[in-house]
């Protein structure tokens, strides 16, 4: 990763030159810092040779929205077999612009919903054994209050002959879901970032 830090009109703007595996390009990241504000106001651009898209804007803050199963187990020799996560969204609305899945061995795909008015939207869809990196959404997404957010954990055990176990240790498996966002809100900690609630949801999901 290569940083740079350059100041125009008081306000410092650093960038991150990244080169993701079998990219022919490099990924150019850059966001404003600071300008005497009390929270860093950011942005995210991607960049791909002549091409340039803006992820979310100087004018927002930027967070991070969690989904998190803290406890399960799931048989071995077993495929199909899932854990859910799901919330009510109560916090001031925020738009989502790109996600990133977290699991160990045995997760094959981590999938997130949004439901207003009992349509599904998907956050993004991922084999969390790809490469962790952030991905943007194929659409802006915003959630806004009485929103329910979902998320699903897939996992296949046909390689193990012991029971598989939810945790917080490199040797659990894991169901993580990462919401990137930004908000027009004056203080992050006005929205509720954390999703770690077990629902059961039907299987065609």
């Amino acid at each position: 990763m290569w940083r740079r830090s350059q100041r125009y009109g008081g306000v410092d703007r650093r960038y991150a030159l990244c080169r993701g595996p079998g990219a022919s390009d490099p990924v150019v990241l850059g966001c404003p810092w600071g300008g005497g504000v009390p929270h860093a106001s950011q942005c995210v651009h991607v960049s791909r040779g002549q091409g340039s898209q803006v992820l979310s804007t100087q004018a927002s803050l930027q967070g991070i929205y969690l989904f998190e199963a803290y406890r399960g187990s799931f048989p071995p020799g077993e495929r199909g077999l899932h854990i859910d996560l799901g919330c009510n969204y109560t916090s001031p609305q925020i738009t989502v612009f790109a996600f990133r899945t977290h699991a160990h061995h045995y997760a094959t795909k981590i999938s997130g919903y949004r439901v207003r008015n009992d349509t599904w939207s998907p956050l993004g869809c991922r084999n969390p054994g790809l490469p962790e990196v952030f991905v943007r959404t194929e659409n802006l997404v915003t959630i806004q209050p009485h929103d329910k957010l979902y998320a699903r954990c897939e996992y296949d055990t046909r390689s193990t002959n012991e029971t598989v176990v939810i945790g917080n240790t490199k040797h659990d498996e894991m169901c993580n879901l990462y919401l990137m966002f930004y908000t027009g809100s004056l203080e992050l900690s006005e929205v509720d970032t954390t999703c770690t609630h077990a629902v059961l949801l039907s299987t065609e999901v």
